[in-house]
Formats: structure tokens, sequence, C-alpha cells
């Protein structure tokens, strides 16, 4: 069983979160956090994936969900993902190992595939003004350049990630100003200023 925590952020995903749950392997323990009322969705994990629990938050945005999920949950690794993704064989396991040679890494991720295809929406670069404040995020047209090995970037998305409690801890987790779109930015920006890095793992 690896040490490491999932958790994953709902809002009424219908059936295709199946998929992703069958694609986990044995871990400390998978969380589902429903930000919505989903009935359907907490009868399906009752009924179908007895290892999993449930908690429904209320509809209180992606931020503080990801807050709550720092505090409450067992492993100092955390995998944090989304319904709709699938996971290919060995990934947390290959994040897992990355993040033992990595020790300066705050957030490590995968490599992320959509129809096939190396995602476009897989990093990002950050545009900072001269204050070193964060002016916009600017995502980098590489979809057909699959890398051969792991690379640091400026910034990702919540798609998949596995983050140090400790270190994201440290910077006081996530803003709770930011409802649904643009946390996970803001959490790679911040991460970057206290001098952590983000690291993307070509294993995974």
């Amino acid at each position: 069983m690896l040490n490491c925590s999932v958790v994953i952020p709902t809002f009424y995903p219908g059936d295709i979160i199946n998929k992703l749950l069958l694609s986990l392997p044995p871990v400390k323990e998978i969380i589902i956090f429903d930000n919505g009322n989903d009935v359907k969705l907490k009868n399906n994990i009752l009924d179908h994936f007895q290892n999993i629990k449930y908690f429904k938050t209320g509809d209180i945005g992606l931020a503080r969900t990801f807050n709550f999920a720092l505090n409450n949950t067992k492993s100092h690794n955390i995998f944090i993902t989304q319904p709709d993704v699938e996971l290919h064989n060995d990934c947390i396991e290959n994040l897992l190992v990355a993040k033992e040679k990595y020790q300066n890494a705050a957030i490590l991720t995968p490599l992320i595939f959509e129809n096939n295809k190396y995602s476009i929406f897989d990093h990002y670069q950050l545009k900072i003004d001269k204050s070193k404040k964060l002016k916009k995020s600017i995502r980098i047209k590489n979809n057909k350049i699959i890398p051969s090995g792991d690379f640091c970037v400026e910034a990702v998305n919540a798609t998949a990630m596995l983050i140090d409690k400790t270190k994201v801890k440290s910077i006081g987790g996530w803003d709770n100003y930011y409802y649904t779109y643009l946390e996970d930015i803001d959490l790679s920006y911040n991460v970057r200023k206290n001098n952590y890095e983000i690291i993307k793992i070509s294993s995974a």
C-alpha cells in the first residue's frame, strides 16, 4: 500500500468518475469531497467502493476543499486529481519515487494527455512584474513534443498533482479567495516565490 492520500473534489461528476476510481492503486486513503449534494455519487461510493471515504463539504469551492484536505488527511503525500482523469499504470508510484529524489519539490505532477495527445495544458509559464507580482499565466504550446526526462516548470493546474503536505502548509496552503478558477496557478506562484520546485515527472 502506497503512503499517499488521494483527494478528489467533485461537483456532480456522473459516471465518468468510475474510470478514475478503478485506475487508482492501493493507497493509504482515498477521499471524495462532494461540493454538491450528489446522492447518486454517495450511493455509488457506498455500494461499490467501500475503501473510499466520502465527505459532503457543500459548495465551498476548490481552494477551501484543498485546505480542508490539507488538515484532514493521514499521509504527508497528497495526490490531488479530478473526476474526469484516468491514471496510467504506476503513475502515483513513480511520482512518489521521484519525490524522494527531488527533495526541494513541493509539487510533482505527471505528464497530461488529452485524446492520446500531449496536452497544451500540461504546464504554464508565469508572467511576473517588476515587483514580483503575478500578472498572468501562459500555457505552453508543447503538445507535439513529449518530454523524455523530468523537468522544472513554473506552474501547473490541478488536473493531477502530488503535493508535499509539509511544504505546502509552510507557505499557507491555498488562498481561500479563489473559488474554482486559478487557485492552482496561485498556489504554483506561491510555491515558486518560496523557493520550492514544481517538477514534471516523465515516467508518470
